[in-house]
């Protein structure tokens, strides 16, 4: 059966909404480290060393959210399209979006589950895509290939570039943004130290 499984890019803000330091970005580095090393088993001096090194100007409570989003939730669909596709019995198809909202001044940025009124193509009834620019163009995008997925497996449509299929060879991934984009083996980095923690190996 070939799955499409994917995330949003800013999946933890929507988490960490009534965390007042981090909504008002005030987390300080030494709290940074703290709530690293309680997610990172042993590994919260790499995590900090990689999110900082990605992204020297963002204050920490931004490197918490790219942290956490990528441990709690891209990491597990990473490694779970990887294990499918090594099966090789029908491709696995990954994306991302990338699309953010400007609700709330644009704090949540690409928030969890935002990828949902974009599929269903209901922007207008969504707070956090109503009225936004570029949210109907990228809904019917979306939609379209979802609908094209579910009918042939395959999530190509014509308005997208050519979208491979996910392996470990490349790791193709869809980006949905206001431009379309494929993105191989994105931060790959990251993946590597977080499949380390989330396997064990």
């Amino acid at each position: 059966i070939p799955l499409l499984i994917g995330d949003t890019k800013d999946e933890a803000t929507r988490f960490l909404a009534d965390d007042d330091a981090v909504w008002n970005r005030v987390l300080t580095e030494a709290q940074l480290r703290e709530r690293l090393a309680a997610v990172g088993d042993g590994e919260a001096n790499r995590l900090f060393d990689l999110y900082r090194t990605r992204d020297p100007q963002a204050n920490p409570a931004e490197l918490l959210i790219a942290a956490l989003t990528h441990g709690q939730f891209w990491i597990r669909s990473a490694l779970f399209a990887e294990r499918k596709a090594a099966r090789n019995k029908a491709p696995v198809y990954m994306y991302s979006l990338a699309w953010e909202t400007p609700a709330f001044d644009g704090r949540l940025k690409a928030p969890h589950a935002l990828d949902l009124p974009f599929v269903f193509d209901n922007t207008e009834a969504a707070d956090a895509t109503a009225g936004a620019p570029g949210a109907r163009e990228l809904a019917a995008v979306m939609s379209a290939s979802w609908i094209a997925f579910a009918r042939t497996g395959n999530p190509r449509v014509d308005a997208l570039p050519e979208w491979p299929a996910y392996n470990s060879n490349r790791r193709a991934v869809m980006v949905f943004d206001r431009e379309c984009r494929i993105a191989t083996d994105p931060d790959r980095d990251a993946r590597l130290l977080w499949s380390r923690i989330a396997t064990g190996a």
